[in-house]
């Protein structure tokens, strides 16, 4: 997957470093406060765990839903660009180039 405008680096790793970090410094008492007092495990491990297991969850959803949406595009025939496109796209589309390899 081309990315010329660092849209992954953006929502994907800052995403991923959203979710770990709220589990590395969540306050024990803005936990509380936010489930009404109910009993519940405060430690940063317990709390540390779920944020995995919810990212975890989050990227099998993602990466999922992905594929049948490409493989159902690509059966269609919609994926394909012409030789031209694929030549320059990045340049004509976006103004700069994605990888400067030469």
């Amino acid at each position: 997957v081309d990315d010329p405008v660092d849209a992954i680096a953006v929502h994907g790793f800052c995403g991923i470093w959203g979710v770990i970090a709220t589990g590395l410094f969540f306050k024990e008492k803005l936990l509380l406060a936010a489930y009404s007092g109910r009993e519940c495990d405060t430690s940063v491990g317990s709390q540390l765990k779920w944020q995995l297991l919810g990212l975890i969850a989050i990227i099998g959803w993602v990466s999922a839903f992905s594929i049948v949406i490409f493989q159902s595009l690509k059966a269609l025939g919609k994926l394909k660009l012409s030789e031209e496109e694929q030549k320059d796209l990045d340049s004509t589309e976006h103004g700069a180039a994605a990888y400067n390899l030469m």
